[in-house]
Parts: structure tokens; sequence; C-alpha cells
């Protein structure tokens, strides 16, 4: 359950981060920019979050996998 809540989490904080630096987060030197692309990676990578909500519920209503 943390996992699909932290990605969501993370996503959510580097975009504000880029929004409150505007383009001079956006240059490509900052390391907002680098976590950004990271975040972004690893929800790509890790699997999508509405996947992993879906096995939580399952298991929450008790429903098989």
């Amino acid at each position: 359950m943390a996992k699909a809540l932290a990605a969501g989490i993370a996503q959510e904080a580097t975009a504000l981060g880029m929004e409150l630096l505007g383009a001079t987060g956006a240059r490509g030197d900052h390391l907002i920019e680098k976590l950004y692309r990271d975040v972004k990676a690893m929800d790509i990578v890790e699997g999508t979050g509405q996947v992993q909500r879906v096995i939580i519920a399952r298991n929450l209503v008790g429903l098989p996998r």
C-alpha cells in the first residue's frame, strides 16, 4: 500500500517543486528537474498505480488475486 501511495506523493512533490522554480527548474542543471524525470520513470517502470490499487482493493474485500 505504501508503494502505491509513495509514487503519487513523489510525483506531486516534484511537480510542485518544478512549478515553484518555473523555467529555471526545467533548465536541466537543477536537482528538481532530475528528480522529476526519475519519478516519472519510476512510475512507468514500477507498474501503474492503478493496477496496484486494484490489487489492494481486491485484498481488502477478500476477492481472489
